[in-house]
């Protein structure tokens, strides 16, 4: 099942129910259950035996598992993060029951593994996590009882004057605790009213002591929590590189077709097509290296992993952020505008997110804020309208019409007897490309308005800008925002601080090759997307130097010229483009080079 016209239609119907029945204090776990059912109703059926249902869960489990251990190490375990661990338990064992259903009444793409293996599988998965990740939360230290000797050295006596209503839980005693000048300007302690205390003296080490010991325990934590994040990025990159390297999905597909019994010379890559985990591994990673960076907020267990699988964006994108998304699926729980105003509703739901730098300021697009209207508001539903139709119209007409034989691909580029024809194949691939993702973005962001969460945009005109920078400040706009923040930056920093420093253009030149390198394997680890992505790091390496050196000569051209100008760099920037599609439309560098050569007339 993908994103068809049927699956569109029962997510309006769902979505338009959901908004005028379902009570508001229910809509983020509505939204959290609902989109752990769709991504197995979503997953496409396998021929390895119980995989299409694997995958899924697969999902579930690492996602679960990456909240785990991406929370703060002073985040409790909250009754809700219980609850909504159970609720996931119950969908994946729930789904399972669909074994001794009808084929045509299952939700799952074909019939799933017993139920009390599942159980026992899920037991096995949660002991792994919980002793993988049980030095993150630190143990408070153990007090010992007081020495009724001491008790005059170490405590305050309290007559009267409770503590205020605006300190927070421990502030009572340490007020008390806190010299302060007094008038008299002597040294003595000014007393609060109400309270005496001893001399201070003999409390100072036995205070000090604690705060050093929960310091140590503090610090301890957060080393052992980067390193179980530093792990689970790379069981990420590592899941991400096997399922994208044809070889190693083939003998992974090898084995487990073995261990199922099943024939062994049948196996290929396309048994591993695990549904939508290239986003979940990008956002899986953002949230571990904002934790790792002290930038993340809190999130529920349910707020991560509605965030993670939100179905609308679950296959393709947009790849938001877990703050600004958060925002978002906040607002769903809070009284509507006649009880509560849109501007209070946004700053009760803004998450908390400490102040450190700006290293992902690229990425938050609204700071954190919700911008999504409420649901009751008709204007949101007639933008999701046009979203919708919009994008349909964008995918199933003009896309799906290019893509019928009036796009590149191998076979007519094989059968293109001229160089104008297999020019006019490689335009109708660019388009075909642009018409369809955009399509989907679209219909992903219509569909996220009817459930209250507005994704944020992805496309921007790309193929109407005049250079090679603006054009990938518009083309996957949130990929290319994740490639910066989470790549470029990184190495960036990671350059600048050795010695001997390298040159400047020594580091935008790598910076950008690897940045666009990790885009270009993110689509299939082959030598064709490492060239694709090649070919846009040099572009882009080569724009910053010429308009590092051009900058006062454009400013000073007349406007006459800037338009000529303009216009001859809008053809050279969208034909670069389009060339180098050639070696994203296809398969291997022997095919690639043939079409290279005849659209310069080489045959």
């Amino acid at each position: 099942m993908t994103f068809d016209l049927r699956a569109i239609l029962i997510f309006v119907v769902a979505a338009l129910l959901y908004s005028a029945f379902l009570p508001i204090r229910w809509r983020g776990w509505a939204l959290m259950i609902g989109s752990a059912v769709v991504i197995y109703w979503m997953q496409p059926p396998l021929p390895i035996r119980f995989s299409d249902f694997i995958l899924p869960t697969a999902t579930l489990c690492i996602t679960a598992a990456a909240w785990w251990f991406t929370r703060a190490p002073e985040q409790p375990f909250t009754r809700e993060d219980r609850l909504a661990l159970g609720l996931l338990a119950a969908v994946i064992v729930g789904l399972s029951l669909m074994r001794f259903v009808d084929a045509e009444y299952r939700l799952t793409a074909s019939r799933p593994p017993e139920p009390l293996s599942v159980v026992a599988w899920l037991a096995v998965i949660g002991l792994i996590v919980w002793v993988w990740g049980r030095g993150i939360t630190p143990s408070r230290p153990e007090t010992s009882p007081p020495d009724p000797e001491n008790t005059a050295l170490t405590l305050s006596h309290q007559e009267t004057s409770p503590p205020s209503p605006l300190s927070k839980h421990g502030e009572g005693e340490d007020a008390a605790l806190t010299p302060n000048p007094s008038p008299s300007g002597r040294g003595e302690q000014a007393q609060p009213p109400g309270v005496k205390t001893t001399r201070l003296e003999a409390i100072k080490p036995t205070k000090g002591a604690e705060i050093n010991e929960v310091s140590d325990r503090a610090g301890q934590s957060i080393n052992a929590q980067r390193r179980v994040l530093v792990g689970l990025i790379v069981v990420i990159v590592g899941l991400f590189v096997l399922i994208k390297t044809e070889a190693l999905a083939e003998a992974v597909s090898g084995v487990w077709r073995g261990m199922t019994g099943q024939d062994v010379t049948l196996a290929s890559a396309l048994d591993l097509n695990w549904l939508g985990f290239s986003y979940v591994a990008f956002r899986l990673i953002h949230t571990a290296r904002d934790r790792m960076m002290g930038i993340l907020p809190m999130l529920t267990l349910r707020e991560y992993v509605t965030y993670v699988i939100f179905f609308p964006a679950f296959t393709a994108g947009p790849i938001d952020r877990a703050e600004r998304f958060v925002g978002d699926y906040r607002l769903l729980e809070t009284p509507p505008p006649s009880r509560l105003t849109l501007r209070q509703a946004q700053s009760a739901a803004r998450p908390p997110v400490p102040e450190r730098g700006n290293e992902n300021a690229d990425l938050k697009a609204t700071d954190g804020r919700s911008s999504a209207a409420p649901l009751q508001d008709a204007t949101v539903y007639l933008e999701a309208g046009t979203r919708i139709f919009s994008g349909l119209l964008k995918k199933i007409v003009i896309a799906d019409l290019l893509a019928s034989g009036a796009a590149l691909n191998v076979v007519n580029a094989e059968q293109a007897q001229s160089t104008i024809g297999l020019w006019l194949l490689l335009y109708g691939y660019g388009l075909r490309l642009f018409f369809d993702f955009s399509g989907y973005t679209d219909i992903a962001i219509g569909i996220g308005l009817l459930f209250g969460i507005r994704l944020p945009e992805n496309f921007n005109r790309p193929y109407l800008k005049t250079n090679i920078t603006a054009f990938w400040q518009s083309w996957h706009m949130t990929l290319s925002a994740w490639a910066r923040a989470y790549v470029f930056s990184p190495l960036s920093r990671w350059f600048l601080m050795r010695q001997p420093k390298p040159s400047p253009m020594l580091i935008v030149l790598v910076t950008q090759c690897a940045t666009m390198l990790v885009i270009g394997l993110w689509h299939g680890v082959t030598v064709n997307f490492l060239i694709w992505g090649l070919w846009h790091g040099l572009a882009l390496w080569v724009h910053k130097q010429w308009s590092d050196r051009t900058r006062k000569w454009y400013r000073e051209l007349k406007p006459g010229r800037k338009r000529v100008w303009s216009i001859f760099t809008w053809v050279v920037t969208f034909h670069y483009v389009v060339i180098g599609w050639v070696w994203f439309a296809l398969p291997d560098v022997g095919s690639s080079l043939r079409v290279l050569a005849k659209l310069v007339g080489i045959q």
